[in-house]
């Protein structure tokens, strides 16, 4: 209660979640969803289906997909799915505050909720139907208790603090980096305790979380579609905590430079004294993370992806923070706040207007799934054929056609079924079907995302080839990442 009371009496700690509250509201039902919410729609859509999912194919966020199936009897639109994740952001910023002024102080803690509430990560995984917001949330809260377990020793907060690492876990896998740099942060101050209360209490940890690793669907996705790490992917990391933009990128590393003089010094004489324990949890809990991800990447699949990152956002923003606040004069500290928030600010406006100049990694235009629908209802007729490719992106939009009560009189087909419990796909296109079409169809539509991936592109490429030999390509309609190309017969 006495949390609570000091959050209620904090105006930046309400003023920052008003500010989260409106970035993320504002046009969070404006796009389709993304090609990874749709996954989403259809995993949660009905309890039979979730459960086969989770156990046969999906090997991550299992607590969010448990929640978000319940949040549905809200509605199933984009605004209100997109809503759960933008209410754990709002969430985490008096969680930043408190963990923020329990290993600092007021000013570090306002000014890091400052940062956070104009970041642009943030807000993108506030108006996403993903794990993301829910697991920073978790994250964030299992390491202010487990803050409070080193720096008053009571054990209770260790157990809240593996409570909601497993949570986390069960939220997104990443989690687990976090709670790995939570383990080498503790055991360096408090060796002590590493028998008696730390160890066991991270083993129960492992052990309650084993389902995840021993389940099917763990085994399932092999990942393909994430590409072997580089150095720019390492930088990109940097730049999209930063608020995904170059500038404020450059700002930060100031921010931390500015820190890493200030407290250089002092971390050369013992970096485990309770003075110094914050920069190592903090820097812990981001490179921690990075380090572990690429390991595994190179050592046995690529698993790296930036995005995925955003676990460490609140010590990065933290960091920042104390890095402002080591700045001498009051001016100087104002107007490193001030221009933060201005560049922070051109580049949201940049990423709500879908600007290609104003850019970085995030964008906020995803797959026209419901332009596509309405185009083939209007342009198509019965006799035509519409084909997909790659062919799950028929179920996109069966789904807008039935959200927006349309239906299309052409003959829809699809050419490589795929099996959304198992995540599995026919591995060879039905060119059997493909031959049947100059007789049958004289005209076809061919609805294209041109994704990442050896086997979609070679797909495509196939049924282009065949249609350039058999058709005509009559006219080409282009969406945000979708194309329709018409076909008609020679």
């Amino acid at each position: 209660m006495k949390k609570l009371r000091e959050l209620a009496a904090s105006p930046a700690v309400i003023i920052c979640m008003l500010i989260v509250a409106a970035l993320g509201l504002f046009m969070i039902g404006h796009k389709n969803f993304s090609i990874d919410e749709m996954d989403t729609v259809f995993i949660i859509k009905d309890w039979h289906t979730l459960w086969q999912v989770l156990w046969l194919r999906e090997g991550n966020m299992w607590l969010y997909y448990i929640v978000l199936h319940i949040w549905q009897v809200l509605g199933n639109s984009e605004a209100i799915l997109r809503t759960l994740s933008l209410v754990f952001s709002i969430a985490t910023i008096p969680v930043a505050y408190l963990l923020g002024k329990l290993l600092f102080d007021t000013k570090i803690a306002q000014t890091s909720i400052i940062l956070l509430a104009f970041n642009t990560f943030l807000i993108f995984n506030a108006q996403n139907a993903r794990a993301y917001a829910m697991v920073l949330f978790i994250t964030t809260l299992a390491s202010y208790f487990l803050a409070r377990y080193r720096l008053e020793g009571r054990r209770t907060f260790l157990i809240w603090a593996a409570v909601l690492n497993i949570l986390a876990v069960y939220t997104h896998l990443y989690a687990a980096f976090v709670v790995a740099a939570q383990f080498v942060a503790l055991i360096l101050p408090l060796r002590k305790r590493l028998w008696t209360e730390i160890l066991p209490i991270f083993a129960i940890t492992g052990a309650l979380v084993l389902p995840l690793f021993i389940a099917t669907s763990f085994h399932a996705q092999p990942l393909d579609w994430i590409p072997a790490p580089t150095l720019k992917n390492i930088a990109g990391t940097f730049v999209i905590l930063a608020g995904d933009f170059v500038p404020l990128g450059a700002l930060y590393l100031a921010f931390l430079a500015v820190l890493a003089a200030k407290i250089w010094p002092s971390l050369r004489k013992s970096v485990a004294s309770p003075e110094n324990w914050k920069y190592l949890y903090l820097v812990s809990w981001i490179i921690i993370p990075i380090v572990l991800a690429l390991g595994y990447s190179i050592a046995i699949k690529p698993l790296y992806t930036s995005p995925y990152f955003f676990v460490c956002l609140v010590p990065f923003a933290l960091l920042a923070a104390a890095g402002i606040q080591a700045l001498r004069r009051p001016w100087l500290r104002r107007t490193a706040i001030n221009l933060a928030i201005i560049l922070a600010a051109v580049r949201l406006f940049g990423w709500y207007s879908g600007s290609y100049t104003i850019t970085g990694a995030l964008a906020n235009n995803n797959e026209s799934w419901g332009q596509t629908a309405t185009y083939l209802t209007t342009h198509t007729t019965a006799g035509d054929a519409v084909l997909y490719s790659p062919s799950m992106e028929r179920d996109k939009v069966d789904y807008y056609l039935t959200a927006q009560g349309q239906s299309l009189t052409a003959t829809e087909i699809t050419l490589k079924p795929y099996f959304l419990t198992t995540g599995r796909q026919v591995h060879t296109l039905d060119t059997g079907v493909l031959n049947t079409l100059p007789s049958s169809h004289h005209r076809v539509w061919i609805v294209i995302e041109r994704v990442e991936g050896s086997e979609a592109i070679r797909d495509t490429d196939t049924i282009e080839r065949f249609m350039k030999d058999h058709y005509r390509l009559a006219h080409v309609e282009h969406f945000d990442w979708l194309e329709v190309d018409e076909y008609e017969v020679r």
